[in-house]
């Protein structure tokens, strides 16, 4: 689990979507012909559920995840500093 958290981290940061095992995030794509992709803010999504927020939220949470995991991972602190300071905000 600790390298698909990293791995993800590194896509958000990249501005790049991710899924893993029916847990998902993406960024919207205005440009897309299906609406499913066409909104505003950060997408975040468990098997069939999912909830859009503003980006602010969005990155906040994802700050919040990181906190958590470094409480199970203090060994990654440094990889995931480095990974935070690429996220907007």
């Amino acid at each position: 689990m600790s390298k698909k958290f990293l791995y993800g981290l590194s896509l958000m940061a990249e501005g790049v979507g991710f899924c893993f095992d029916e847990t998902y995030f993406h960024f919207p794509d205005l440009e897309s012909s299906g609406d499913e992709l066409r909104f505003e803010g950060l997408m975040f999504g468990v098997f069939d559920e999912e909830v859009i927020v503003s980006e602010a939220d969005g990155y906040n949470l994802a700050r919040l995840a990181c906190n958590k995991y470094l409480q199970l991972h203090p060994e990654d602190t440094s990889k995931v500093n480095e990974l935070l300071t690429k996220l907007p905000g």
